[in-house]
């Protein structure tokens, strides 16, 4: 992970970035089609525009505490990866590193 770190964040940052982002905006879609349907008095065009600040708020504040996280206990977050990723390969039997590696 060290040794790839810019790939590892741009995995992070950027693929599971846009996965959150969608499947967010997707459940707020369904949230507020739900809202209207059950209260017929409720203007859909105001319930969008609070869903998506709701939805927009919580993901930047999600991501500034994440990186805030992140910077602060650097050795504790990849620490946690490593243990995530050896549990992975004990359960599954596959090796998610390089294949001939000598441990010394």
């Amino acid at each position: 992970m060290l040794r790839n770190a810019g790939k590892v964040a741009n995995i992070c940052n950027d693929v599971i970035g846009d996965i959150v982002g969608t499947v967010s905006g997707a459940l707020g879609i369904s949230i507020v089609v739900k809202i209207v349907s059950n209260n017929p008095g409720t203007d859909a065009f105001w319930a969008n525009i609070i869903m998506t600040a709701l939805i927009a708020s919580l993901t930047i504040s999600g991501k500034a505490l994440g990186k805030t996280l992140a910077l602060s206990r650097a050795n504790d977050v990849i620490f946690l990866v490593g243990k995530v990723l050896a549990y992975w390969e004990k359960l599954t039997g596959k090796n998610l590193g390089k294949k001939n590696r000598s441990r010394s």
